[in-house]
């Protein structure tokens, strides 16, 4: 019975393969989390890519209607391809500074907002999100918000990764965009 436990303790037969066991479930999680890294930097990159170029579309536009904007919310959404597990939420504000700087009044307020999902409008006449330094006399913003819930390509993570970007640009060819029915 010693001499048949002894040859079993000192047997090396098989040891590759039991470590190959081991070792093969950490590999493939690595791997399964390197995918999912490199795709959600991607993705994130592509959300801050549709918000500037939403933001020069609508910045070059002497005036824009609802119609407009929509074949611009679908330039947004295709920027993002072939990432197609949730759909972003894009709004379209444009932001105007009112006041006087001698008066210490000056006050950035929404002229006018768009976008493709109904809650996520700002409220015309309301107080603009616009960054103090962008804050002058008579200033004129075009403001693009695109948010995305990145959804990971394995299922075994289980809650999204909330993604998103600001852009501000000025209009480019006339001081203010006006945009009707919006």
């Amino acid at each position: 019975m010693r001499n048949c436990l002894r040859k079993f303790l000192h047997d090396r037969r098989g040891v590759g393969a039991v470590e190959f066991a081991l070792i093969v479930p950490l590999l493939l999680l690595i791997y399964l989390g390197s995918v999912d890294l490199a795709d959600g930097m991607d993705t994130n990159k592509k959300v801050s890519r549709s918000a500037s170029s939403l933001a020069d579309l609508v910045a070059r536009q002497l005036s824009v209607t609802p119609d407009d904007l929509n074949d611009m919310f679908n330039i947004g959404r295709a920027s993002l391809l072939p990432y197609g597990r949730s759909s972003p939420k894009i709004r379209i504000t444009a932001i105007k500074v009112e006041g006087t700087a001698t008066a210490n009044s000056l006050m950035p307020k929404v002229d006018w907002s768009y976008a493709n999902v109904a809650d996520f409008v700002a409220k015309k006449g309301t107080v603009g999100d616009l960054p103090s330094s962008l804050v002058g006399e008579g200033a004129y913003f075009i403001k693009v918000d695109v948010e995305l819930d990145y959804k990971p390509l394995n299922a075994w993570i289980s809650t999204s990764i909330p993604m998103s970007e600001t852009y501000y640009l000025a209009p480019r060819y006339t001081h203010t965009i006006p945009c009707t029915k919006c």
